[in-house]
């Protein structure tokens, strides 16, 4: 009788593994490169996924036909475009039956934690239902040909503030060696 209560116990202790369990606990690298290959992509930052056109592919590769990637924007490079291709991934949620509350909002905004909460959601889910996937996905060709353009306005704007706070910090070098040569 103690064995069997004991075995019980040891199995109701230890969590079922799952697909959903092996996404959440994914690297991060193992996330991007499982999104790049699907898609035929090089994707190297979960910024990039804050477009909304990837995740409305890759939802397109676990049921392909019933998102409507021709109307998803691929090359958005603001945050009403990233919007409108959230909702088509929403859509695309709603259409296959599938309850997933997303907060665009806070996708729209490009921050990791966010954004990589989505793509292990849906790296799980795909793990779960790949055996029933008939077809092979032929990213390229479902994109119609247009190409991911992903366009980095926060590192580009970062990357201006950053060359004119060196500039002027070379300026103010420049002036603190004159002014010591003065002295001198």
């Amino acid at each position: 009788m103690n064995s069997q209560l004991s075995s019980h116990i040891q199995t109701q202790t230890q969590p079922k593994q799952t697909p959903f369990n092996k996404a959440y606990f994914a690297p991060k690298s193992e996330l991007l490169s499982w999104a790049s290959k699907l898609l035929v992509l090089e994707l190297t930052s979960f910024e990039q996924m804050g477009t909304g056109a990837i995740f409305c592919q890759l939802l397109d590769a676990c049921h392909p036909g019933t998102v409507r990637l021709n109307k998803v924007n691929w090359k958005a490079n603001c945050e009403t475009d990233y919007i409108s291709n959230f909702k088509i991934f929403q859509q695309g949620l709603v259409t296959n039956d599938i309850y997933k509350p997303i907060d665009i909002n806070r996708l729209t905004k490009g921050k990791q934690y966010d954004l990589n909460e989505l793509l292990q959601w849906i790296y799980g889910y795909y793990l779960s239902i790949k055996d029933n996937i008939k077809e092979v996905y032929n990213a390229k060709k479902k994109r119609g040909g247009q190409n991911f353009v992903f366009n980095d306005k926060k590192n580009e704007i970062r990357n201006k503030y950053r060359k004119k706070i060196n500039r002027d910090n070379s300026k103010d070098r420049d002036n603190i060696k004159t002014q010591c040569r003065y002295r001198s």
